[in-house]
């Protein structure tokens, strides 16, 4: 429930930090405080007012000058005003100064896209046989450093909580629950609940696609992991049928008569009506004889405030509907990982990145594994980036790494991770040839070792990516694919990474 008298709590608090120029933490009580403010009342204005402070501090001048308009349009004291037009007028005399970017990403599509799969090259191909059953080829030359996919999750959650991976409790007052940016010096906060905060643009589409349904039982959803991905499908399907349970019942029957394997490739995801789509690709996938417990989703509808009903009449379906999202959620909902919003200058992986959600990506979910990973995955605010890691000649298949590679994990522990896990034996090349772990992979070029160290030197002074670095390390994982697997390519191979995450991370702050 909205309360003032917590908002103004929180803001104080927000306002101690702000003193001892802990600004990550001050950011977050006044996010917290945004959620907390009732309707109408000063307390919302305050709060943008000190958000726009904290921009000010970080040079961070359009976010600024954004929070000083939401400031002034809820309800700021007219008494007050002069500090936000001195603010303002600071802002602008700044922006003058600023020459700023070209406003380039690094994170684009390499190729021409796919025009039905418009977040995935042109060239890639569905394939299908019977070891490797439905997989992706490509039928052009990719090369290192390719970007050959950027896709954002069908549906996804924002994590706050969970009892397998460690996650920032805060995200929720720095990420929006949407399209899980760190969009945390613009987010706006729901004006019913005081759980979720939202991007500006995503607020009205999020609203009417899930949150409408979710906001009655934010609270109880947040701490429910796999329960919340279901329901949140259920409430995204429902709502485009328009909140006609009978339509949507029609609609599921009418895939199960079609008795047919769907994928991204069978639909024109770029057309208005792509929800149903995903719909049927969604329905392919759920069928599995592993039966799941739905008493805590049916527990939620039970006691929801509009849809109790609606449950009640419908429960059967609806049931059965929960049912099939908790059998695609066990295998093909994964965890999506976002770069620290308060990160140290240690030069780690780990360092860089944490456990942000969980979410459906239909394409990337049909690239298979390997221990000698020919892609890598790069998280940047909910998207997944895929981007060429081997040289991989037209005609061959693209394979990713699920959790083990034969550079950090032997031969039996990814034999029994995977089937643990995954429930497959790999026969990958490096499980059939037994790759050596480093340091015991031979070198083959020593001219490519002074240049690994090189580049990893130079790693530990980069916020963001070094073209010349960069394209260097590239170049030469290419041209000397055919070394692979030595020392000097997985040791590249390292340095290209780390550069990928720095960028992300220093893409996901600028943007």
């Amino acid at each position: 429930m909205k309360s003032n008298k917590i908002a103004e709590i929180l803001r104080n608090e927000g306002n101690s930090s702000y003193k001892d120029r802990n600004f990550h933490d001050a950011l977050i009580k006044y996010n917290e405080s945004l959620c907390h403010g009732e309707i109408d009342s000063e307390h919302l204005g305050l709060a943008y007012a000190n958000r726009s402070a904290i921009c000010l501090e970080l040079k961070k001048i359009d976010k600024c000058l954004k929070n000083i308009k939401l400031a002034r349009q809820h309800n700021y004291p007219k008494s007050s005003l002069e500090v936000l037009d001195t603010r303002e007028k600071k802002c602008l005399e700044l922006r003058k100064k600023h020459k700023g970017s070209d406003g380039k990403k690094f994170f684009r599509l390499s190729y021409k896209p796919n025009k039905s799969i418009p977040y995935v090259i042109d060239g890639l191909e569905l394939r299908s046989n019977d070891k490797y059953g439905r997989h992706i080829v490509t039928n052009k030359d990719l090369h290192v450093g390719d970007i050959v996919a950027i896709e954002k999750p069908f549906c996804s959650i924002l994590l706050t909580q969970s009892n397998f991976v460690d996650v920032d409790k805060s995200n929720k007052f720095l990420r929006c629950a949407y399209c899980l940016k760190s969009n945390r010096f613009e987010l706006v906060p729901c004006q019913e609940c005081c759980s979720v905060m939202f991007c500006d643009s995503c607020y009205q589409e999020a609203f009417e696609s899930f949150h409408k349904y979710e906001c009655p039982v934010m609270d109880k959803l947040l701490s429910s992991g796999s329960v919340h991905i279901a329901l949140r499908i259920f409430f995204i399907a429902y709502s485009a049928f328009k909140g006609s349970i009978k339509a949507l019942q029609t609609f599921m029957t009418e895939i199960d008569k079609m008795d047919k394997d769907f994928s991204i490739f069978d639909f024109n995801i770029s057309q208005s009506d792509s929800i149903k789509s995903y719909l049927r690709y969604l329905n392919t996938l759920s069928r599995s004889e592993n039966k799941f417990s739905t008493a805590q989703h049916e527990e939620t509808l039970e006691n929801h405030p509009e849809l109790k009903d609606i449950y009640g009449s419908n429960k059967d379906f609806i049931k059965e509907f929960l049912q099939r999202q908790c059998q695609t959620n066990d295998h093909y909902f994964h965890g999506i990982f976002g770069q620290k919003v308060s990160c140290n200058d240690s030069r780690t992986y780990q360092d860089l990145q944490q456990s942000i959600g969980s979410g459906w990506y239909p394409f990337c979910s049909l690239i298979n594994h390997s221990c000698a990973s020919n892609i890598m995955r790069i998280y940047i605010d909910g998207k997944v980036v895929l981007i060429v890691s081997r040289f991989i000649p037209s005609g061959s298949q693209l394979f990713d790494c699920y959790k083990v590679s034969f550079a950090k994990h032997s031969r039996a522990e990814r034999q029994s991770k995977l089937l643990k896990d995954f429930n497959f034996k790999c026969d990958c090349e490096a499980c059939e040839f037994n790759y050596p772990m480093p340091p015991h992979i031979p070198i083959k070029n020593t001219k490519l070792i002074k240049l690994a160290k090189k580049i990893e030197d130079e790693c530990s002074q980069m916020q963001n990516i070094n073209g010349k670095s960069f394209h260097e390390c590239c170049k030469q994982m290419d041209i000397n694919h055919k070394d692979f697997p030595s020392l000097e390519l997985v040791w590249l191979q390292k340095s290209f990474a780390y550069l990928l995450l720095l960028q992300a991370r220093f893409e996901s702050e600028n943007n």
